[in-house]
């Protein structure tokens, strides 16, 4: 869905894809870049460290996860690289799929569209590679949201003010 979108940007809007991972549909995700004309503006790195992801994210100027569910049902929940992503101020794009929209505030703290719809994904793009103020604007509003709701101190304080309600007070 990424590939097919990017393949419907306008030529002339500046983009790049850093694709980082594997597994097994990577060389038909290769092939799909050629296919679609694309290949050229497409960087596979394979798999890379922790540390080379986190570096990837900081030179990034957004990031698109576009879920999907598959034909069997499975889904992601809600995929950590969504909010490793958000805690380094990138602005996320994604589908309405599973837990996402839990992270993602559309138009607030990321863009969601419908899962399996290039063409919606590739007008979000579109927004943020033309907007940087927008970028800047999901970016740290994403952060926000990763780092105050769904990091570990956020979620032992929900979790010690829930036991605390069942406790009678000394």
């Amino acid at each position: 869905d990424l590939l097919r979108a990017l393949a419907l940007l306008p030529p002339p809007l500046h983009w790049r894809l850093t694709h980082i991972g594997i597994g097994p549909l990577l060389d038909d995700l290769k092939a799909a870049a050629g296919t679609l004309g694309i290949a050229d503006r497409v960087r596979w790195l394979g798999s890379q460290s922790h540390p080379a992801v986190l570096d990837a994210y900081r030179v990034a100027d957004i990031f698109a996860l576009p879920c999907r569910v598959s034909a069997d049902g499975d889904r992601d929940g809600l995929p950590n690289v969504l909010l490793e992503a958000q805690s380094q101020k990138l602005p996320c794009i994604s589908t309405t799929v599973s837990g996402i929209p839990e992270l993602i505030d559309d138009g607030a703290t990321g863009l969601l569209v419908a899962p399996r719809d290039p063409a919606a994904l590739a007008g979000a793009l579109s927004r943020l590679v033309t907007d940087p103020a927008l970028r800047a604007r999901l970016g740290d509003a994403g952060y926000l949201r990763a780092t105050e709701g769904f990091s570990m101190n956020a979620g032992a304080d929900h979790l010690a003010a829930r036991f605390a309600a069942c406790v009678p007070a000394a």
